[in-house]
């Protein structure tokens, strides 16, 4: 579990770096990036990645997620593997060896899949030192560490020696605190596992907090080259740059982290995770494709979860369609196109003047979702909102010389 967090806590700082990349764009090319209205936001799929921590002695990867995250309900629903589960075709029967020979991501991707049927979109590649370095960089992470953490590990060389209390932890002693499960003498946190995952969830929303903050950005430089040397990704910067409205709105009650079902066993006294398949396949469902399918029906209906719903149905919205431009039977070949698509179009006409007039969709009312709608529809024009008291129709649309 403390390696789940460790790695969910990077993904949100190199998510942090994105956002100084896109203001760097805006200032290189002098555009204006409005990110609150979601320049890089769009129509995109859910995406799958497949996240993996190397071990600090060699290639076997300690860490295994999968992460998909659905821009429709802005959701992450991750699910670990781990390192012992036993698979065919590594060289010891573990999937965290997988990738040793070679290096070879591919490998790897093919045993998640036959465990978990998930079909991956990109990966990242994390080394564990990324956190400690990642963590420095952003300048720590305000915390009130619950409890004295104390603890010695000289095999794995974990050293652990946090005193209770409020404190700025940097990259060592965060590493430390995402790690601490019991102290030397046992004792720990009062109600064991639990108050540690609410420990750790509480450094996570620090975490996040920290990297969103605008001073974050004046670091910006250095988090981008650090970036870029400690995590290996075949994401490129486009595809990035595309969720950074997702970030600005993130909700951290959105993100869910579940394990792959199934229990430790022996064979040949070697020690192995064996998943379970049934509950795998129901929770795999649960968290990755269900949730999709809903989410798609929502958008499908004219619906956004977590967001206002659409009062009107397609057939219910009235439009009149005016030709702005010398080109006779405009009016009637789009209004024809948008009866097809379901629109209720009242009324065709010409538009008061053909002078250099740009396409315009104006929404009658506030609700400006299905003055949007047309607009993508079109594939050409602006919003905006202009309300008559005499007005019959919902929507206006001015075709102008742009449209082609």
């Amino acid at each position: 579990m403390r390696l789940v967090f460790k790695f969910t806590l990077i993904l949100f700082i190199i998510v942090g770096i994105v956002i100084g990349a896109v203001i760097v764009y805006a200032k290189i090319y002098g555009k204006e990036i409005d990110i609150a209205n979601g320049v890089f936001a769009d129509n995109r799929d859910p995406v799958t990645v497949l996240i993996a921590g190397l071990h600090p002695d060699g290639p076997l990867t300690d860490f295994i997620m999968v992460a998909k995250y659905n821009p429709k309900t802005g959701k992450i629903n991750a699910l670990s593997i781990p390192r012992d589960t036993k698979v065919v075709g590594t060289i010891d029967g573990k999937i965290n060896s997988a990738y040793a020979k070679g290096k070879n991501i591919e490998k790897l991707k093919d045993k998640v899949k036959e465990v978990t049927s998930l079909k991956v979109d990109y990966y990242v590649i994390l080394d564990t030192a990324t956190v400690r370095k990642m963590v420095d960089a952003i300048g720590g992470i305000p915390m009130d560490v619950p409890i004295n953490m104390y603890y010695d590990d000289e095999e794995q060389g974990l050293h652990i020696n946090l005193k209770k209390g409020y404190q700025v932890l940097d990259g060592k002693k965060a590493e430390q605190f995402v790690r601490f499960r019991k102290n030397n003498d046992g004792t720990g946190y009062l109600l064991g596992d639990v108050d540690r995952v609410k420990a750790q969830h509480a450094f996570i929303k620090a975490a996040i907090d920290q990297v969103l903050k605008p001073s974050t950005l004046l670091k910006l430089p250095d988090l981008i080259s650090l970036g870029f040397q400690t995590v290996k990704t075949d994401m490129k910067l486009t595809e990035i740059l595309s969720y950074v409205d997702d970030v600005k709105k993130f909700d951290k009650e959105n993100l869910r982290i579940e394990s792959l079902p199934g229990g430790g066993d022996y064979i040949d006294n070697i020690s192995y995770f064996i998943h379970d398949p049934v509950a795998t396949k129901k929770l795999v469902e649960e968290m990755f494709i269900k949730e999709i399918s809903l989410s798609d029906e929502n958008e499908e209906n004219g619906t956004k979860e977590n967001s206002t719903k659409v009062t009107k149905s397609k057939s219910e919205v009235t439009i009149e369609v005016l030709n702005a431009t010398s080109r006779n039977g405009l009016a009637s070949s789009v209004a024809e196109k948008l009866k097809e698509e379901g629109y209720n179009v009242t009324k065709i006409g010409n538009y008061k003047t053909t002078s250099n007039i740009a396409t315009t969709v104006i929404s009658r009312t506030d609700d400006t979702e299905y003055a949007k709608k047309v607009k993508s529809f079109l594939g050409i024009g602006t919003v905006k909102t202009e309300k008559e008291e005499v007005s019959k129709v919902d929507i206006t649309v001015i075709l102008g010389s742009d449209y082609k």
